[in-house]
């Protein structure tokens, strides 16, 4: 069961006053500790909520910090990470969180500024600071949902929320007379924001997943574009990740258009052309109940913006994008102090990823902009770009919900295109840098849940319950459950014969991709094409005894995603940790691609796919570092490790990121030449029911 840390009590129900029951806890909150608005009122507010049944917290003191220039950012405005202005503020919250000496002032700073700073602003810079901080790398953070849900679930179902909210103690009591603890859920309806007719309605429920959004999120708070410490944002190959993070998320969505008869998405690809097709996505913002505004069909416009200090040209923007093609072309850019900077070998990804982004590892903000960021700006107030209106952005505004919109992967399409240009650029990698001398993969085999061998995997919807209580503001201490509808597959597992040369054991990294063999027109895909689709769907170290040995992995332990209970943690224990968490709780990390997402969805009648299958040498792999101890190490293909160097040193998508070599038509004529790869064909079908989850996830050698 989910543990809850005081630590993350600051997080729930971000609308409530700090001195509000949190769980089971209450925290003793000093009068000084009041905001201004409760003041007056110290003595009679802490003894209205003086909950004797309630255990108390007690509130470190503190020299409190000035806040008049985090107070200039209204209260209850939209925050967002795309605005240079709104990580201003963030970057002075996370400042007063680093100056924390311990936990406890830590806790004791967060209550203090939660009730007097801009809510959303608060939620992002408190979980950047416990994501990153020492002290703090031992605790489980909650999902966003659970404290927000307002950014995941649609207005209707917050409305029934809120129903249920204030008939939970008639229906408590009628529980109690039933003689039954068994708490009703609410059930989200299974469809989109569109109309069955809109082609853009069959993938839906890959856009508004749950899982998928919490994903993006989190990983921009791994990644933040700046923050007050440098270690938060300055990490190892983090303009590679955030390339190869959102290639791979395109990928994913490509292929499940592909299977289910939909075109690959369009790249955005012109500044001045109307952008067809609109999104209208019924949400709600919990700090003012308006209305998340709609994005019409419509142009790009200039942006002004006194409020949120943007000042964006289309123009602007048109700029950048030639100039990222024009240092492409030449194979070179330009930093800050005009030394010139080489993109055309393996690190000018990273150098390209973090300018594009533009990140504070930006090497020339001032000449290369900020086009990544300021096209989610843009597109998020085409609605209202002169701020005429008042009106609240778009979800494309926000990383939380901006995947929720088809223009997403359009603009992410066009990004994409110029890292998959630079890539284009690199020599094919020769033999050396593919073959493991001596290693040899006889056969792979997909075995099914029962260990039968299989040629077809399997897709299919589940329905899961979630607790929002934690994310309802005044709300009893009761659970609040939502059951939704999710894709989902039947676990499966890869066994591999493996016949290793030499007279010692080997150490070897297996690397496997899903490879998709039709285009969306149904004709083969090349080994061009297929290579730019490639899904990769586990990568692991193993070591291989002389001789043939066989190895077993199971699905659910690939390296990309986290764990169905850490993506849906339904009820959490109602005891609150006090100080450090039990020392049988493995430390995890929350970023990572969902496991019930790992397969994309299938049509009923099945699509075709290659599992390809490569073992590399991992001493060209090996990283050298300390060990992690066990720290956020378990999905680390997109998320990298906590504070720590990315565990493998080829280029991410090795060995499918740069074009083959001469001769090299097929994925087949690729594997051809080298022993230590494999190719297998499958079938991905969906199965149109409702079905349980279960398996473990343990790797077995044989």
């Amino acid at each position: 069961m989910p543990i809850t840390h005081k630590a993350t009590l600051p997080l729930c129900r971000p609308g409530e006053p700090s001195f509000m029951q949190k769980m089971n806890c209450r925290f003793d909150i000093p009068a000084d500790h009041l905001p201004p608005r409760y003041k007056d009122l110290g003595v009679d507010i802490l003894e209205r909520f003086n909950d004797e049944n309630v255990h108390k917290l007690p509130v470190k003191p503190i020299v409190y910090p000035n806040l008049e220039f985090l107070k200039t950012f209204e209260k209850n405005a939209n925050f967002s990470t795309f605005i240079p202005q709104h990580m201003t503020y963030a970057k002075a919250l996370m400042k007063i969180f680093d100056s924390a000496k311990d936990l406890d002032e830590l806790i004791s700073l967060a209550l203090y500024c939660r009730d007097q700073v801009n809510s959303q602003l608060f939620i992002y810079a408190y979980f950047v600071v416990l994501t990153h901080r020492y002290d703090t790398d031992n605790i489980e953070l909650p999902q966003l949902f659970e404290i927000a849900p307002h950014r995941f679930f649609k207005k209707s179902t917050l409305v029934e929320v809120r129903e249920k909210q204030h008939s939970s103690a008639v229906a408590k009591r009628n529980r109690r007379q039933a003689n039954t603890d068994d708490e009703p859920s609410i059930e989200v309806p299974f469809r989109g924001t569109m109309s069955v007719s809109n082609v853009e309605e069959k993938l839906a429920f890959f856009r508004e997943d749950i899982g998928v959004n919490s994903h993006h999120w989190h990983w921009h708070v791994v990644y933040p574009v700046d923050a007050s410490n440098p270690v938060y944002f300055d990490k190892d190959r983090r303009g590679e990740l955030f390339y190869y993070m959102h290639h791979q998320l395109l990928n994913w969505y490509d292929c499940t258009r592909m299977a289910l008869g939909v075109p690959m998405v369009l790249p955005f690809d012109n500044f001045q052309k109307q952008i067809n097709g609109g999104y209208f996505p019924n949400m709600t913002t919990a700090s003012s109940s308006f209305i998340i505004p709609p994005r019409p069909p419509g142009f790009m416009q200039d942006l002004h913006s006194d409020s949120n200090g943007v000042n964006l040209k289309v123009a602007d923007l048109e700029r950048w994008y030639q100039r990222f093609h024009e240092a492409i072309d030449n194979g070179f850019c330009f930093d800050s102090q005009g030394n010139r900077i080489d993109l055309i070998n393996d690190g000018g990804i990273d150098i390209l990823g973090n300018m594009v982004e533009a990140n504070a590892l930006s090497k020339n903000y001032g000449y290369n902009g900020n086009l990544h960021n300021s096209g989610h700006v843009m597109t998020s107030s085409m609605h209202d770009p002169d701020g005429k209106h008042k009106e609240p952005p778009g979800v494309m505004g926000d990383t939380t919900t901006a995947m929720r919109d088809p223009l997403f992967f359009r603009w992410h399409k066009m990004v994409d295109q110029l890292f998959t240009k630079l890539k284009d650029r690199l020599p094919p990698y020769q033999e050396a840098d593919l073959q493991f001398k001596d290693i040899t993969i006889k056969s792979l085999n997909i075995l099914d849940g029962s260990n039968q061998s299989t040629e077809q995997l399997i897709t299919f919807w589940q329905k899961s319950t979630v607790n929002l209580q934690n994310g309802l503001n005044f709300h009893r201490s009761e659970p609040i459950l939502v059951t939704f509808t999710h894709l989902n597959y039947q676990h499966f597992s890869y066994l591999f014969e493996v016949e290793n040369g030499n007279s010692a054991p080997v150490d070897g990294t297996v690397r496997i991709y899903l490879l998709p063999i039709k285009s969306d027109k149904g004709d083969p895909l090349l080994f061009a094409g297929s290579r730019k689709l490639a899904m990769e769907i586990d990568r692991f170290q193993a070591t291989f005894p002389p001789g043939t040995s066989k190895l077993m992995r199971k699905s659910i332990d690939s390296s990309v995603t986290i764990p169905y209970d850490r993506t849906f943690p339904m009820q959490r224990d109602e005891n609150v940790f006090l100080s450090d968490q039990p020392e049988d709780v493995q430390t995890i990390c929350m970023c990572g691609w969902p496991q019930h997402m790992l397969l994309p969805k299938g049509p009923e009648d099945g699509y075709p796919y290659r599992i390809f299958a490569m073992i590399s040498d991992y001493k060209f792999d090996k990283v050298d570092q300390e060990p992690s101890n066990g720290v956020c190490n378990d999905n680390y293909i997109m998320c990298g490790l906590r504070n720590r160097k990315y565990p493998d040193r080829r280029p991410l998508g090795f060995p499918f990121d740069r074009p083959a070599a001469d001769g090299v038509t097929t994925v087949d004529d690729f594997v051809s030449y080298f022993n230590n790869m494999i190719a297998k064909q499958i079938t991905i079908r969906h199965l149109n029911e409702n079905k349980a989850q279960g398996g473990d996830n343990k790797t077995v050698k044989l």
